[in-house]
């Protein structure tokens, strides 16, 4: 389960940039291609995390 991981990180790449900006094009660019990266994978990680948390403790993986 990886939401800890982008959720924090998009928040963060979200107010960079566009809190800067002055900031150079190939800047913006770099940190709207990791703000898309970080959507893109929590998009994938929403619905395991969900069931993580309903209950599906074997859905990350694991077997317990």
């Amino acid at each position: 389960m990886a939401i800890p991981h982008p959720l924090p990180w998009i928040l963060l790449v979200g107010l960079v940039l566009f809190a800067r900006p002055e900031a150079t094009r190939v800047y913006r660019i770099f940190l709207r291609a990791i703000l898309v990266i970080d959507g893109v994978s929590l998009l994938f990680d929403t619905p395991v995390a969900v069931k993580w948390i309903q209950g599906g403790r074997n859905v990350a993986g694991r077997k317990s």
